[in-house]
């Protein structure tokens, strides 16, 4: 029998009746936890770990090779594992050409310029470039210069229209690269204090959560959840900026891989998983990340190491400076889903009692 392996968290407050069922296991605090959805960018929180502290059992870090690598402590540099994730995808691609999204934002910018720094003309031919009038107002230049006159261009401002055209190319995406970098540009918390020590910084924690939409008990709640979280991690997790981190490192990873599933539930999550490649996704960038948060220097010019790769290839020095985060204009459509199941499979956003059958099983408590 089927079981459910990742649950959509952001719709099961829609439904009264899940939240009863959830509510009437009253070992676990379900309003706090749903009190701090708003606290996450992704749609579902699982840790990689073998340690959870979450209340929904994480079978599919194992069934996506989404486990958390061990740290090497070797050290990675960004641009040696940007220019060697090409021929990674090459070998998944068996020759099959590639469909770049791009939002004209730093991390699929970076995309761009290791095809072009690293494959020939000839060899990207036929690649496409998926984009739309968002992604050249937030990077005109690059547009131009970079992307107009070497790639085919597929224009959508909906990401459905990608299962429109899916088996034809190989998708490529720029997540989950925002785990890699960590979140605190999201917490609110000033450079100045990134530094310091998260275990004398707790009221910043706690405010920072408060500014996120949710409350102070539930904020506190979820300080320590993480803390649990980090004092089982067998990591060297001290300042401000590495808590945020490994927040979003850990728990965010997993739901943002699967986010590009959200708009559709026909097309089995495996074939999507193997058909769309999210470029981040691999164990070379993980160590860069490690490296990066928990060894170098905090480094308060987000993605620097990113923005010189660009740099590099477009010589902009105004992007290098102060290009920054934001938002993607790509990502619209509504969710199709409430449930993935084990066999590939949905549950539809609508089919409540099937998601109510089997939500017991897929429990953490």
């Amino acid at each position: 029998m089927s079981k459910i392996i990742l649950l959509n968290h952001s719709l099961l407050t829609e439904h009264p009746e899940i939240m009863e069922l959830l509510l009437s296991y009253g070992s676990y605090d379900w309003k706090k936890f749903f009190n701090t959805q708003k606290l996450f960018i992704h749609e579902a929180r699982y840790s990689r770990t073998h340690y959870n502290p979450w209340p929904f059992r994480n079978e599919v870090a194992d069934l996506f090779k989404q486990r958390m690598p061990s740290f090497s402590d070797k050290e990675y540099e960004f641009g040696e594992v940007t220019d060697h994730r090409i021929s990674e995808i090459l070998d998944i691609a068996e020759g099959r050409p590639w469909a770049i999204c791009w939002s004209g934002g730093i991390d699929s910018t970076v995309m761009i310029c290791s095809v072009l720094k690293n494959l020939e003309p000839q060899q990207r031919k036929n690649f496409a470039v998926y984009c739309n009038h968002v992604s050249i107002w937030e990077n005109p230049r690059f547009f131009r210069e970079f992307v107009e006159p070497n790639f085919k261009l597929i224009d959508s401002f909906r990401y459905e229209k990608v299962y429109e055209n899916f088996d034809q190319y190989l998708w490529i995406d720029g997540e989950p690269a925002d785990c890699l970098w960590g979140s605190a540009y999201r917490y609110r918390i000033s450079p100045q204090e990134l530094g310091r020590s998260w275990r004398s910084s707790l009221d910043t924690l706690v405010s920072s959560f408060i500014q996120r939409l949710t409350d102070t008990q539930s904020a506190k709640w979820f300080c320590e959840r993480v803390i649990e979280d980090i004092e089982n991690s067998g990591l060297e997790i001290d300042t401000l900026s590495q808590f945020t981190w490994w927040n979003n490192f850990n728990t965010g990873w997993i739901g943002t891989n699967f986010r590009k599933t959200y708009f559709q539930n026909k097309i089995s999550v495996y074939h999507i998983m193997e058909n769309f490649i999210n470029w981040y996704d691999n164990e070379a960038y993980q160590q860069w990340s490690m490296w990066y948060n928990l060894v170098l220097p905090f480094e308060s010019d987000y993605k620097k190491a990113a923005k010189q790769y660009i740099f590099d290839i477009d010589k902009n020095v105004y992007s290098l400076n102060f290009k920054t985060k934001m938002h993607s204009g790509g990502r619209k459509g509504r969710h199709e889903w409430l449930a993935v199941l084990d066999d590939g499979t949905y549950i539809a956003k609508d089919d409540i009692n099937t998601v109510i059958s089997m939500l017991p099983d897929h429990l953490n408590l």
